[in-house]
């Protein structure tokens, strides 16, 4: 079975749907670390690993996909309702919502789709579904790739705004992203770190995310202050004035701060933000 056919398949079959649907629950939400840019950044992820697994002589069924992509697309739809860790409870209403509406018929175990996502934000990985060895589970497919969506630039701006929204203080996100991190970084080798090339091209995006957070911890200890709009900390000031309060997208945000900033750790990394924001793979056509 030729995995790259098959994916295409599946895309013109749920594409739209999974993507308008994703978009209209956000709709009424400014949350751009979660919204329907980030499922779709995860299924683009998702796709590479696929391919990547056909290699190995690792190979999915119409159900097998059909089941992938729409827990991709919808598996943090709940932050639309809830910020909070348990938004997957959220995401498996919406689920099932979708399922009695577009009443797809190449899918088995529709339980199991609904319990991984309900599970799928457990970053400590002790439910049952992560313990499964399989590379074919859903739950280490959807886990792992959402994992790499917060890594690079990309993930920085992610971890930042939902942090900043769930009400935790700039001096302690960096040593709470970290001990993150550090958990995600794990499974994903654990789970496919034999894909040699895979794992080597997302370890550099994890390296950017993880000096970011290094920086904004050694920034904080040596300047004792968090009212600086250089550096790492600067940068979270920024993106929470016009992201946050002022509801800009990054891309605009970062656009208006490359403009008005003297500060190159600030201006560099929002260079990159709005690069990697930017990228014409990120734009689905349907």
């Amino acid at each position: 079975m030729n995995a790259l056919r098959e994916l295409q398949k599946t895309e013109k079959s749920w594409l739209t749907p999974l993507y308008t649907t994703c978009q209209h629950v956000f709709g009424q939400t400014h949350l751009p670390s979660h919204n329907e840019d980030h499922h779709y950044r995860v299924w683009i992820i998702t796709k590479e690993l696929i391919k990547q697994l056909e290699k190995q002589a690792i190979i999915f069924t119409r159900s097998d996909l059909t089941k992938i992509i729409i827990a991709v697309f919808l598996h943090d739809t709940g932050m639309s309702v809830t910020i909070d860790k348990t938004h997957g409870k959220e995401s498996r209403k919406i689920c099932k919502k979708f399922i009695k509406e577009y009443k797809p018929e190449d899918i088995d175990n529709l339980q199991e789709l609904l319990d991984v996502i309900e599970n799928h934000d457990d970053k400590d990985y002790q439910n049952k579904f992560a313990k499964i060895r399989n590379p074919k589970n859903l739950f280490k497919l959807l886990s792992v790739c959402d994992d790499l969506d917060a890594f690079g630039l990309t993930g920085v701006y992610r971890y930042i705004e939902i942090y900043l929204l769930r009400g935790i203080p700039v001096k302690d996100i960096a040593s709470m992203v970290l001990k993150n991190l550090t958990n995600r970084v794990n499974y994903f080798t654990r789970s496919f770190g034999n894909l040699k090339n895979f794992h080597e091209k997302h370890m550099k995006r994890f390296d950017l995310t993880w000096a970011f957070f290094t920086d904004l911890n050694n920034q904080i200890i040596h300047e004792n202050k968090i009212k600086s709009l250089n550096g790492p900390v600067g940068i979270i000031n920024l993106i929470n004035h016009h992201v946050i309060v002022e509801k800009m997208t990054p891309v605009e945000a970062s656009k208006f701060i490359i403009r008005n900033t003297t500060d190159d750790y600030v201006k560099n990394y929002f260079t990159g933000l709005g690069s990697e924001l930017s990228s014409t793979e990120l734009k689905p056509k349907i």
